[in-house]
């Protein structure tokens, strides 16, 4: 786990810095189309990655834990997701 809040300090870093140029490039009197490509499709394979890490440590924790745990997990896991849904269709909500 050590290893694993290194690597997404890490790629969150990245990403940061990735942004930065981005945004430079956006702001730029003349924005290089070609370079703006390079910096986005770099940001999308930190973000792949990162989401890589997390679901390779949420694999170890299920690993460890009893039937019971993984029930318990799994429902907490389902209401969080419903009350997500839930804000996100009322944000998105027509008027």
């Amino acid at each position: 786990m050590k290893q694993l809040k290194s690597d997404m300090k890490n790629t969150w870093s990245q990403t940061k810095e990735l942004d930065d140029q981005i945004n430079q490039q956006v702001n730029s009197d003349n924005m290089d189309t070609s370079v703006l490509n390079g910096l986005v499709d770099q940001k999308t394979k930190l973000i792949g990655d990162s989401m890589k890490l997390r679901l390779n440590a949420q694999n170890q924790v299920r690993a460890i834990l009893t039937t019971e745990q993984k029930e318990i997990l799994r429902t907490k896991l389902q209401a969080f997701e419903e009350q997500i849904g839930a804000k996100f269709k009322s944000c998105h909500a027509e008027d």
